[in-house]
């Protein structure tokens, strides 16, 4: 024997889906908040990473040409830019010389052949090693916040 009933409720009500999409809106909202945290970590993480490697071709290029390669006004190095080879004399220093990982953001180099500095423009506020006058920011001028220099140097 079976037992129809016709007055039985298919579905969810109202106020379930409420609910429902109440808690998912709440966790979306925590997943992209951490979401975002961890690329502005990885980014400047990506340009400390960037600037040590720079600094040890830089180091290559001293130990061969008894001097650091000069910068330009605009904070690029002469023999490279940044994105290209870094080479000189057919020894490559570096196969692509880093970008900034932020397409607002750049690396400025300073060098009078004797020593050097460059500057970057990290995101994260505990990442900053200071303050420098130089452009790493598009359209700001004093937006260098992390530096590292050859040792005759400070930042």
């Amino acid at each position: 024997m079976k037992i129809l009933f016709r007055n039985a409720q298919r579905g969810f009500t109202l106020v379930e889906l409420l609910v429902v999409v109440t808690i998912l809106g709440i966790l979306a909202v925590f997943t992209a908040s951490n979401f975002t945290s961890s690329q502005i970590k990885s980014r400047d993480a990506k340009r400390k990473n960037d600037l040590g490697q720079i600094q040890r071709a830089l180091e290559m290029y001293y130990n061969d040409k008894n001097e650091y390669p000069t910068a330009d006004g605009a904070g690029q190095l002469v023999v490279a830019n940044w994105g290209q080879e870094f080479s000189e004399d057919d020894v490559i220093y570096m196969a692509d010389l880093p970008q900034d990982p932020s397409s607002s953001h750049t690396y400025y180099y300073i060098s009078d052949g004797t020593s050097y500095a460059i500057y970057a423009a990290v995101e994260h506020e505990r990442n900053v090693s200071g303050t420098y006058n130089y452009p790493c920011v598009t359209g700001t001028a004093n937006s260098c916040n992390y530096g590292v220099s050859s040792t005759n140097r400070t930042p």
